[in-house]
């Protein structure tokens, strides 16, 4: 019996390590893949080598640039309305789908995949050559788009066919030979929802976990802050007291978290004010920031930027709402010393001229406190004192 027990013992280690060197063995990224039964590579290169990518579909032009800064490799995207909507779209009544509105956006994460797919490109397999009388059996009498990609100054071209039957890949003609493919029809997907797919809806590249120390910045105020405790009981704590946990700061930062990307702009609208920063540090130094600003108008706006953001972005005005109303909690300021955190850079700093003698705490003559962190309210007076009768 033991002798059977060492002997399934050493297959279940024989099997663990097999696997084990089959997935050491496989390549590391697609690009060093070899190629499937079928497969065929239209071109190479690295997806890092990919210059642009212009997609020219029937009701809107996308176009990715490739950037890098200090923070890695980022894209800048942009959304036209075609010049003229094709008469499908204008004749569809009730079921017309909503006009293209131009726009511009950051994609990161979803870029990099996307440029994975792209460069080398791969196609499932060749159809070959196609003539005008079966090509619209292939969708290419009448083309979806046309898909660009210049790698290193080389620019290679795809014209977009239809949906492959039974499946979700799509037929594309390859103008360098001139001769028809079958591929992935993910990176048309992508490219053809433009902004609402591409854009980037992190605000960083990183955990939150791994975010050891926070500094808050307002106007003249500052803050830090440092993750505490043990393992499995983390939360955050002022430097000056890291024993002591503080949840006002760490349900504020929360918030900050929520603060997702709605829409991107090239700048920020005039008149934004700069309501807080707060910058990130990990165990190993700096890893990125937040800054929070806000449009005043008939409809308060909100916008956030960050280091893998690049550019402004704004974000839903609910929570960008708290987060400001809550900052002097956190940096634990009145409602006077708040009125200069949410100005622009070159507005007068407003100085006070005295400080009002506060009531001890608990006191029924203590100011209320002020909704949404602004100014303290005045005490109610005390009732005049009602004569009894007789």
């Amino acid at each position: 019996m033991k002798e059977l027990r060492r002997l399934g013992l050493h297959l279940l280690l024989l099997i663990a390590a097999a696997g084990f060197a089959y997935v050491k063995s496989q390549p590391q990224d697609e690009a060093s893949r070899p190629l499937a039964p079928g497969e065929v590579q239209l071109w190479g290169g690295a997806s890092t080598d990919v210059s642009s990518v212009t997609y020219v579909g029937k009701r809107k032009t996308v176009v990715l640039t490739h950037n890098k800064d200090a923070a890695g490799d980022w894209y800048q995207g942009s959304v036209e309305p075609a010049a003229e909507a094709p008469e499908a779209v204008a004749d569809a009544g009730p079921h017309k789908p909503k006009p293209v509105e131009a726009a511009t956006f950051v994609s990161v994460s979803v870029a990099e995949k996307l440029m994975k797919s792209i460069a080398p490109m791969r196609a499932k397999r060749a159809i070959g050559e196609v003539g005008d009388d079966r090509a619209e059996s292939f969708g290419l009498a009448d083309p979806q788009g046309t898909l660009t990609i210049d790698i290193g100054g080389a620019k290679h071209v795809l014209t977009v066919g239809s949906a492959t039957m039974g499946s979700a890949d799509r037929y594309v003609r390859y103008q360098k030979d001139n001769l028809v493919y079958v591929i992935d029809a993910t990176m048309v997907r992508d490219l053809e929802s433009g902004a609402g797919r591409l854009s980037e809806r992190q605000q960083h590249a990183f955990k939150m976990v791994d975010v050891k120390r926070a500094t808050i910045t307002a106007a003249d105020h500052k803050r830090k802050l440092i993750r505490a405790g043990t393992e499995g009981r983390r939360f955050w704590a002022d430097a000056s007291a890291p024993d002591v946990n503080d949840e006002t700061a760490a349900n504020w930062l929360k918030k900050v978290e929520r603060l997702r990307p709605v829409k991107f702009a090239d700048k920020l609208p005039d008149g934004a004010t700069k309501i807080v920063r707060i910058d990130l540090a990990g165990a190993g130094g700096e890893l990125g920031f937040v800054e929070v600003h806000h449009v005043a108008g008939d409809k308060d706006e909100y916008f956030i930027s960050t280091e893998q953001l690049r550019l402004p972005a704004s974000v839903a005005a609910t929570v960008g709402e708290q987060v400001r109303d809550d900052l002097g909690s956190v940096l634990g300021i009145s409602g006077d010393d708040d009125e200069g955190e949410d100005q622009p850079e070159d507005a007068p700093k407003s100085t006070p001229t005295s400080s009002p003698q506060q009531a001890p705490k608990g006191s029924p003559h203590s100011p209320p406190k002020a909704p949404h962190g602004g100014v303290p309210l005045p005490p109610t007076p005390p009732k005049a004192p009602t004569p009894k009768d007789g």
